[in-house]
């Protein structure tokens, strides 16, 4: 069964692990379409998509694809309310806004 969910990033400038910003945002697109056919990324930094992977799956896709010490990803399904977190969270409302997300 296919769910749906969104991921919302920010990725550091900086080079990291030799692979650099540009490098790493197609890792991350390159990751999302490799757990999808059907997916929607017309605006920045935002990705809709329907899989058959869990949350677990995903964020190790996403974990793979960026530098997790330095790129923020927000995954959540939209159909529960099951959410992760990957990089540095400097800013802790988040987890007030969305109490069941987790960091990843």
């Amino acid at each position: 069964m296919s769910n749906t969910y969104f991921v919302s990033f920010t990725l550091d400038d900086g080079e990291h692990g030799r692979r650099s910003y540009s490098t790493r945002w197609q890792d991350l697109y390159d990751a999302i379409r490799g757990l999808s056919d059907t997916y929607w990324e017309q605006t920045a930094a935002f990705i809709a998509f329907k899989t058959t992977a869990d949350i677990s799956q995903i964020v190790s896709a996403v974990r793979g694809a960026i530098s997790p010490e330095y790129d923020i990803v927000l995954i959540r399904s939209m159909d529960s309310k099951i959410a992760r977190i990957l990089g540095p969270v400097t800013d802790p409302d988040i987890f007030a806004i969305m109490p069941y997300l987790k960091k990843a």
